[in-house]
């Protein structure tokens, strides 16, 4: 969990940009391959980079790519819904050809 509290900065639309404080260390949840993973963040000072680190100490790694972070309402408890997502029809046997354009030699 990271502390966020109002700042002295705002967007264009007279909305405040909130401050997180995200020097320290807390609790936080990777969702990654369709599991949950329990982790601890680590950000010993400014100049340093965040490192996650599984229950046995090691890190944990992320997939090649962009890594999102979402800085959760430390008032209120993460609930993970369970997955809703329909599973995929079975492949037909029979698989639609497409047409191909017919195309005139040019002169």
């Amino acid at each position: 969990m990271v502390d966020i509290h109002p700042s002295v900065y705002g967007d264009k639309f007279g909305g405040n940009t909130p401050q997180s404080e995200t020097v320290g260390r807390g609790d936080a949840l990777v969702l990654r391959d369709g599991r949950v993973f329990k982790v601890t963040w680590s950000r010993p000072d400014m100049a340093s980079g965040t490192t996650f680190s599984l229950p046995d100490g090691k890190e944990m790694l992320f997939a090649p790519g962009q890594v999102w972070i979402w800085l959760a309402d430390r008032t209120k408890s993460p609930q993970l819904l369970p997955d809703r997502t329909p599973a995929a029809a079975p492949a037909s046997s029979s698989t639609p050809k497409s047409a191909a354009p017919s195309a005139s030699p040019s002169k």
